[in-house]
């Protein structure tokens, strides 16, 4: 892979292309004062910042059952039609109280939102929905999912299930370093691209790892860690950017993916000696 594939890579993920660069440029020669002032507003949200915390769920009470309790995460189709993926944690809690986080990825969205626990019935729970608690980009998520249920089955998997769309998910890692060592670090385009991705450790869900490129830095959402692969919502901060993941090569390199695109070449990334 040449260095026009990693410019490639780096235009979609900053979705700025040379024209809209150089406008902006000229735009800012003209009022340079004005932007100043918009930057510095106090207590303006930076793209990302309310993805950096874990969003807190009741975790006391005791109506859930200890065996729903914990990560879920899988395959979950989206309404386009491509590879979606679902990211549910449960705590413990009664009914009413905001119990479960659901993270939904789809190719070029990321949507999260809490849910509360309606009831607890045999072999399943119900959940209702909660509030909206984070969207990338701003307005790719209308509203909270509704009514969900919840089944154990057998094999040690969870059925989600809304309205006639059945999820499968399976055990996933929680707590606040799920982050296999390996990954950690900054990672640079190998063939001279403008990319740089600094992985941190960081509960999955929030936005501990950072990402450059030549057109904007942004913050990725860690929705799946495994020692296969890092799957991350789309960046924070970076228009038009996909979902991608990062996936570890045989020689010691990474590899930064777009799962949704057939056509994709991975692009290569090497660690950073520098730091």
């Amino acid at each position: 892979m040449g260095a026009a594939r990693a410019r490639r890579f780096a235009a979609r993920l900053g979705g700025l292309a040379r024209a809209r660069l150089s406008a902006l440029a000229a735009v800012l020669a003209l009022a340079v004062a004005v932007v100043l002032v918009l930057v510095l507003v106090p207590g303006e949200k930076q793209p990302g910042e309310e993805w950096i915390e874990p969003v807190p769920l009741a975790d006391k009470g005791s109506s859930v059952p200890p065996a729903y309790e914990g990560g879920w995460e899988g395959p979950m189709p989206t309404p386009q039609g491509n590879k979606g993926y679902a990211r549910l944690d449960v705590a413990r809690g009664d009914k009413g109280q905001r119990v479960a986080l659901l993270t939904e990825m789809g190719e070029t969205y990321l949507c999260r939102s809490t849910l509360k626990l309606g009831a607890v019935e045999p072999g399943r729970i119900r959940l209702r929905s909660g509030e909206r608690k984070g969207a990338i980009p701003g307005g790719a998520c209308t509203k909270p999912p509704g009514v969900q249920t919840l089944a154990l089955q057998a094999d040690g998997s969870l059925a989600l299930t809304r309205g006639t769309t059945v999820t499968v998910l399976r055990p996933a890692p929680t707590g606040p370093r799920p982050v296999p060592p390996g990954y950690t670090g900054t990672w640079r385009a190998a063939d001279r691209g403008r990319i740089a991705v600094t992985v941190r450790q960081g509960q999955i869900g929030t936005a501990a790892t950072t990402i450059r490129t030549a057109t904007c830095t942004g913050r990725l959402v860690l929705v799946s860690a495994s020692a296969e692969r890092l799957k991350f919502g789309p960046v924070a901060g970076c228009e038009d950017s996909p979902s991608t993941e990062l996936v570890p090569a045989p020689d010691g390199s990474m590899l930064l993916t777009d799962p949704n695109d057939p056509e994709d070449v991975p692009l290569r990334l090497v660690r950073d000696r520098k730091r």
